[in-house]
């Protein structure tokens, strides 16, 4: 057993790599609200590797992880676009293990992302995808003052299902 007190949520490092990769297969497997299932993220360790780095170098972009007894439960990013016209924004990243849902962590997360938004310099603007069905996901996103600006329809598209999401953006 844990307490939300237990959560330490730190910047990705080089020794992480093994962990997220682990951590992305597992929460594939747990869930529909992501862009992969089961098969996994298809992440090298080289490749996540690199985009840490590349993350902790780019002041506009961050890459947390929470952690509870050394595991990592949740997943949180924001990346900048690189081309300069779209360099003011930001893409918004957010995961959470399945046994560690609706228990607090994912809004912890949610304000170490939206303070370091807020902090960078060039970040004005910060967006996501949800699936508009995630009514927990979107409430989340809400609070912390995104509003869905579009409905992107047959966005995902799970076996032969397809599922709409919500184009959600915070002006900052």
């Amino acid at each position: 057993m844990y307490r939300i007190e237990d959560l330490t949520i730190v910047q990705a490092e080089k020794k992480d790599v093994e962990a997220l990769l682990k951590y992305r297969d597992a929460i594939g497997a747990e869930s529909d609200n992501l862009t992969f299932g089961r098969e996994g993220s298809g992440m090298t360790l080289e490749a996540q590797e690199a985009f840490i780095q590349k993350t902790r170098k780019d002041e506009g972009s961050v890459i947390y992880v929470g952690k509870i007894n050394d595991e990592i439960v949740a997943l949180g990013s924001i990346t900048a676009y690189n081309k300069p016209r779209i360099r003011h924004r930001g893409e918004l990243g957010l995961t959470v293990r399945k046994p560690y849902w609706n228990q607090g962590i994912a809004t912890k997360m949610m304000q170490a992302l939206m303070d370091f938004a807020k902090e960078s310099t060039s970040c004005e603007i910060v967006e996501l995808e949800v699936r508009s069905d995630n009514k927990t996901a979107v409430h989340l996103y809400e609070k912390f003052g995104f509003r869905t600006i579009g409905v992107y329809e047959k966005f995902f598209k799970i076996g032969e299902q397809y599922a709409t999401a919500n184009l959600m953006t915070c002006c900052l």
